[in-house]
């Protein structure tokens, strides 16, 4: 509990008025979260809004309690079902479609397309959406797969069988994507949830173990071409809870102290318009919450950050120094700086 209301804090402190919180790896993180989420809801101490994911193990459980993605009100509200497709670069497991640079292997595919496809189906058919973890060019294009299946398989069910999916499915990180496959982004709806800071973060591993293939990896530039909805985000604590930080990761392509100079694959450099549309629409679009956050406009929630700076005036090199002066949350003053 005193670990998340730090984290809400120091969120506020950035400016985050409102957080997408996954399931950690922990047999325990992802029902012992919600129940502390609800918890600090019902003190009246949960300062921020939540959108809480289910983590695969609580799958069955969640279809038997019938419970379905939006459950909830303006403060907290249940996400998708956490799926995890493939590991990570640094340990070689994300799944690729060909070899790591001068390794024999492929990485490692954690659920097997089949039984993937019968998850989202399921998932999707019960009023879930699926946000799943697929780092790999051959994870992202089984998820894809799975998530056509599952429309497909949808389609032909009569309407009483099946529930609404009030939010869009997700990929988490998409950091490696086959081109053609960032077409089906945006013909399948797909959000792509993706972390600016991974790209700079990553680069020297990522040119060791994927080479030329760098050229389509972290491309924000590329997906929002195509017409994709980007949702950017931090994947603290493996990141930086900053958003600043991974704004200017999406703005320059280059790490805090300025290297590589001209940024690492600049061509996937996102506007700071973009970046910023990226890191406040776009997660409002995959909690289905854009009519009422996402921009400041009449008749929207009141949630808002007085910076110290114009950021269209800040040198790019220099975005990841902002901090908030005040962060309001339903129009309630929640952090102002002293």
């Amino acid at each position: 509990m005193q670990a998340l209301q730090a984290a809400i804090q120091e969120g506020l402190q950035y400016g985050l008025t409102s957080l997408h919180i996954p399931p950690g790896p922990r047999d325990d993180d992802g029902h012992e979260t919600l129940i502390d989420l609800q918890t600090l809801y019902q003190q009246g101490a949960l300062h921020v809004r939540c959108l809480a994911h289910i983590a695969a193990r609580e799958f069955d459980a969640m279809l038997a309690l019938g419970l379905r993605t939006g459950l909830g009100d303006d403060w907290l509200r249940i996400g998708g079902l956490k799926l995890f497709a493939d590991g990570s670069l640094g340990s070689e497991t994300a799944a690729m479609l060909h070899p790591y640079e001068q390794r024999a292997h492929r990485g490692l595919t954690l659920i097997e397309p089949e039984r993937l496809k019968e998850m989202v189906t399921r998932a999707n058919r019960a009023g879930i959406n699926v946000v799943v973890h697929a780092i790999g060019d051959a994870a992202n294009r089984n998820v894809l797969d799975a998530i056509a299946h599952a429309q497909q398989a949808i389609a032909t069910l009569a309407e009483d069988e099946r529930h609404p999916l009030l939010m869009p499915n997700r990929i988490e990180h998409a950091q490696v994507v086959q081109s053609e496959d960032i077409r089906r982004f945006v013909e399948l709806g797909v959000i792509a949830s993706m972390q600016p800071g991974h790209a700079t973060s990553d680069m020297h591993m990522a040119d060791r173990l994927w080479g030329e293939r760098c050229a389509y990896a972290y491309a924000l530039q590329a997906f929002q071409a195509a017409g994709a909805t980007l949702a950017l985000g931090s994947d603290a604590p493996i990141e930086t809870l900053n958003p600043w930080a991974g704004v200017h990761a999406a703005v320059t392509r280059c790490r805090p102290d300025g290297t590589p100079p001209g940024g690492w694959y600049p061509d996937q450099r996102l506007s700071l318009r973009d970046a910023l549309r990226g890191y406040c629409t776009g997660p409002a679009i995959a909690s289905a919450e854009a009519h009422q956050k996402g921009m400041l406009a009449p008749g929207m929630l009141a949630d808002l950050v007085v910076l110290p700076v114009d950021p269209f005036k800040v040198a790019p090199a220099d975005l990841h120094t902002i901090r908030a002066d005040m962060t309001l949350v339903g129009g309630q003053v929640r952090y102002e700086r002293r």
